[in-house]
């Protein structure tokens, strides 16, 4: 059985890479810009995620096609 301690312990060590995913690939956003996102439960940041715009969205489609 896994402990309260054990899975506080896994998800310390976790690294959340906030780069955008397109086409199977990971990329920073076109502006190279981010934002943090904050975990709820201790308002401590999570990760920084890429701040994709209307060029990332205009790349993710034009992957998708």
């Amino acid at each position: 059985m896994t402990t309260h301690q054990q899975w506080q312990k896994r998800a310390a060590e976790l690294a959340l890479d906030g780069r955008a995913f397109i086409a199977g690939q990971r990329f920073a956003a076109a502006s190279n810009e981010t934002f943090a996102t904050l975990n709820p439960a201790t308002g401590k940041v999570l990760a920084d995620i890429a701040k994709c715009d209307a060029k990332d969205v205009d790349r993710a489609v034009s992957a998708a096609r």
